[in-house]
């Protein structure tokens, strides 16, 4: 339909799309700012400008698709980058953004600085936040921009500034970040997409789907290598399970993307996870299948979870040029099966 043949069935586009600002008030998440988007078509998702514009819940013709931790949303304030305080305010949900000085493991480099496990960038509120719906064309578009920082003195000096996009009537959503360097001097960055799946879209009736890989799958821990057999089958939780992680390197697609897909043919939903394989080399699978942590983690990123000081020796950390930038760009999409 075109904008004028919408616009004598809807008077006020928020009947059908849109994004609407809200503000969460009670308990650790209280003040967090959040940005409710619905794009008309059955996709609906929430996100968080006070915490790198990231993804919290998602949900898809009324089927939730996100995992969200037992901690529940927790605000920056009561976010600890200290040892061991990581899972205790770990909000997850759709999306969380590791980053940008370290991913993977808490360490300390080798002038020893400590980096929290999985960085602060997750935990990092806006700088800057916007969010619309205007028409372009026959379009009508749905945005968010946010810009976060992440810096030190005598250190980095690093932004991080992400849009995200949908569309009425649209079954995806569009993530385009740009990390800059604003800093006289080189600095080498790390960068984690943490895409959390969780029940009902996860379970046993769900189909994981990803391209050839280019070398063998790797497991992280000695205890992962006897889930190597079964790493895309998702079995019901059990008490105390233990985590596997392994470490993928699938090939591009002829458009040049990595496309992982996800399929419950129970629910009728299938999923789509495309990046450029290039800019993201490594994509780690994060499989939970603990009572109470039931998830799947699909997570492309610049390198793997050991921690800044060991991928700094290997030579695995992204350098970026004084006053430079990169930029990704990242698709997840949605269609019934």
């Amino acid at each position: 339909m075109t904008r004028r043949e919408i616009l004598k069935f809807v008077g006020n586009m928020e009947q059908v799309a849109g994004i609407t600002e809200k503000t969460f008030a009670r308990g650790k998440a209280k003040g967090i700012a959040s940005y409710e988007v619905k794009t008309g078509s059955g996709l609906e998702y929430t996100l968080l400008p006070d915490k790198c514009l990231d993804i919290y819940e998602l949900r898809y013709k009324g089927s939730n698709i996100s995992f969200l931790a037992k901690n529940g949303l927790v605000a920056s304030a009561y976010g600890y980058p200290l040892e061991n305080e990581f899972d205790a305010y770990w909000t997850a949900g759709m999306l969380c953004t590791c980053g940008l000085m370290n991913i993977g493991t808490d360490c300390r480099d080798k002038g020893g600085r400590y980096h929290p496990l999985h960085g602060r960038i997750g935990m990092t509120p806006a700088e800057q936040s916007s969010a619309r719906a205007f028409w372009e064309g026959d379009s009508y578009k749905i945005e968010a921009s946010a810009v976060m920082r992440e810096s030190m003195m005598g250190q980095e000096n690093l932004s991080l500034e992400r849009t995200i996009t949908s569309s009425f009537g649209s079954k995806e959503l569009v993530i385009e970040d740009r990390v800059t360097n604003n800093e006289a001097s080189p600095v080498r960055y790390m960068l984690l997409y943490h895409f959390n799946f969780g029940f009902p879209f996860i379970g046993e009736d769900t189909r994981l789907i990803f391209p050839r890989e280019k070398s063998a799958i790797v497991a992280r821990t000695e205890g992962a290598k006897k889930g190597l057999a079964t790493w895309s089958k998702l079995e019901n939780p059990l008490d105390e399970n233990p985590e596997e992680v392994f470490f993928h390197s699938p090939e591009e697609g002829d458009d040049g993307l990595v496309t992982i897909k996800l399929e419950n043919a129970k629910l009728g939903i299938g999923v789509a996870l495309s990046y450029d394989g290039a800019t993201l080399p490594v994509l780690t699978q994060w499989k939970s299948l603990r009572s109470g942590e039931y998830a799947l983690g699909i997570e492309p990123g610049t390198a793997t979870l050991r921690g800044r000081a060991l991928e700094e020796e290997s030579g695995n950390l992204t350098a970026l040029e004084p006053f430079s930038s990169q930029t990704r760009r990242l698709r997840l999409s949605f269609y019934d099966i």
